[in-house]
């Protein structure tokens, strides 16, 4: 036999150990299927065949419908005695509440009586209680009316001597009122010769006529000095005018006023920027009246 002849001979007896193992595995794992459907005598290791298993399964099911109609009849019966007896308890219990809301309008009844007859009582003690206070404070007004009738007699006596003495002093006013008529008169004619009258601030008159000083320093926005003071007869309020000589004359600036008290010569001036033909410079005349 040659290598080949060996080789196939190895091979034929492995492959017939294959083929006798799956036959063995074949043989262990078949399934006697009539035996499963039909066994009524199956061995320990076994259980009964489906037949069997469903007979009895059926069996059980039709046991519990009969024990589930038992049930359900003792339900229905145990039910109904329930609502007869929830139905004779409401009865009773609809009785016990209109009893008892007639007991609780019964009680309300009685304590508004009570309620009533304590308020009656209370306002009764109360007036009594007023009444005796009234009563006590009469008899103290009566004493105080006593007394204070004859305090006022001699107030009465006092005053008619006030009095007397009152109209001898109205006398003397009136006289007095007529002479100070007089004087009046004649001050407010005064008044109008000068062109017055008694609302003027005298103090801010114009200033004296003839006035004539230079200013000497601008503190700009509003704000200047001038060499007039209060030896020049110039007052806080004076109204000045600010003059620039050129061209044979004389150019108005503007005016300004006097702002504080000043000193004898000097004085501070405000001017507003915007009334200005040109803005104001150090050396303009400063002129009380313009010609």
């Amino acid at each position: 036999m040659n290598l080949v002849g060996k080789i196939f001979t190895v091979f034929i007896a492995l492959m017939s150990l294959v083929f006798a193992s799956f036959a063995l595995m074949v043989y262990a794992t078949q399934t006697n299927w009539r035996l499963v459907a039909d066994n009524d005598k199956p061995p320990e290791v076994d259980r009964k065949g489906l037949s069997q298993r469903l007979v009895k399964t059926q069996k059980d099911l039709k046991d519990s419908e009969d024990q589930k109609d038992k049930l359900k009849k003792e339900y229905n019966a145990e039910k109904d005695r329930h609502e007869k007896e929830l139905a004779a308890l409401k009865t009773e219990n609809d009785g016990l509440r209109a009893g008892r809301a007639a007991a609780e309008r019964k009680v309300a009844e009685l304590e508004a009586g009570l309620r009533e007859a304590v308020n009656a009582m209370q306002a009764a003690h109360q007036t009594l209680a007023n009444l005796r206070a009234e009563a006590d404070q009469l008899r103290k007004d009566i004493v105080l009316a006593r007394a204070d009738r004859d305090a006022q007699f001699k107030k009465v006596v006092g005053l008619t001597d006030v009095l007397h003495n009152a109209e001898a002093e109205k006398a003397r006013l009136e006289k007095l009122d007529g002479d100070l008529g007089n004087q009046l008169g004649k001050a407010r004619k005064c008044l109008q010769y000068f062109k017055l009258n008694e609302n003027s601030d005298y103090e801010a008159q114009r200033p004296p006529v003839g006035t004539r000083g230079l200013v000497l320093k601008v503190q700009p926005p509003d704000m200047l000095e001038i060499s007039l003071g209060a030896d020049d007869g110039v007052r806080k309020g004076h109204t000045l005018f600010v003059v620039r000589p050129g061209g044979g004359g004389m150019k108005y600036v503007g005016k300004v006023t006097i702002l504080v008290d000043p000193a004898p010569d000097r004085a501070v001036c405000r001017f507003d920027p915007h009334q200005l033909t040109v803005p104001i410079e150090r050396g303009d005349l400063v002129l009380s009246e313009l010609n």
